[in-house]
């Protein structure tokens, strides 16, 4: 988590000075991270060129380890596009659950030029509520 936390500063640190956006490789090695890297593309004011950012899996992670709600990588209603790469490395995310709204459910809630690879989901359950 450290090291995330690292990350996400130097990228808020090259943002607040004006330098260049380069997208950084984000090391996920458990679930905490995982949300935290989804809560990094979809949020914050500069959340455009945080699509960008690279992610590789360095472990298998069970979901069911954290309390937390998983907010979905990417999200088509607030125009969140996931565009970097996501190698999952052949590791296994396994218990992710989904409780939400959105009509394009998973992992990720909306990719567009983007890379998702070496990926294996496990017991994953979503639960669609449509409102009209």
């Amino acid at each position: 988590m450290k090291k995330l936390t690292k990350i996400i500063l130097g990228i808020v640190a090259l943002l607040a000075t004006g330098t260049s956006f380069v997208a950084e490789t984000v090391k996920i090695s458990n679930c905490k991270e995982l949300i935290a890297f989804a809560d990094l593309v979809n949020g914050g004011t500069r959340k455009n060129q945080a699509q960008y950012t690279n992610a590789v899996l360095t472990n298998n992670i069970d979901m069911s380890q954290c309390s937390e709600r998983y907010p979905m990588i990417g999200n088509e209603h607030s125009y969140t596009i996931y565009k970097g790469t996501f190698d999952g490395n052949g590791y296994v995310i396994s218990n992710l659950a989904i409780d939400t709204i959105a009509q394009n459910v998973g992992l990720f809630g909306a990719v567009g030029g983007g890379t998702v690879k070496n990926v294996v989901l496990q017991s994953m359950r979503t639960k669609i509520t449509y409102q009209m």
